[in-house]
């Protein structure tokens, strides 16, 4: 089932190794997206986390957090 594509004289491409090597790339391209997805979804998180620590450390510096508190005592 190797059929043959002759480019030159001597120059022989076997459509077999052709499949190979497109399914070999197709694979790779889907493996360079998850990662970039991954990657993605992983800077996401940590900007997140970054976000909300600078929102509660920023509360807790705030006036309003001291005053609420300085009433409790």
């Amino acid at each position: 089932m190797f059929y043959s594509l002759k480019l030159d004289r001597f120059q022989y491409i076997y459509m077999g190794d052709l499949r190979i090597l497109a399914l070999l790339l197709s694979v790779s391209i889907c493996l360079a997206t998850l990662a970039a997805l991954l990657s993605s979804a992983v800077a996401m998180l940590l900007n997140w986390l970054l976000v909300c620590h600078v929102v509660i450390q920023f509360s807790k510096e705030s006036t309003l957090y001291y005053f609420f508190y300085g009433l409790a005592g």
